[in-house]
């Protein structure tokens, strides 16, 4: 066996390291710019105008945006 089959050889803990990683490859290509107009009012409005435009999940505790306000 040459030395570079031994590198060729994979383990279930290798390909789980490996699996494990593949989302941070995504990372890197989803960086992107956008203009978003968010009309000013309450804080947790304002996340949530910006989550639901954005397509992100966004999850806060209540008790942080509770009476904060946002300029938009």
């Amino acid at each position: 066996m040459t030395p570079l089959r031994v590198f060729r050889k994979t383990t279930p803990l290798v390909n789980a390291i490996r699996l494990s990683l593949l989302p941070l490859a995504g990372l890197s290509f989803s960086a992107f710019a956008a203009q978003v107009n968010i009309a000013p009012g309450s804080l947790d409005k304002a996340l949530n105008q910006y989550a639901a435009h954005s397509g992100f999940t966004l999850s806060v505790d209540a008790s942080l945006t509770r009476g904060k306000q946002s300029n938009g």
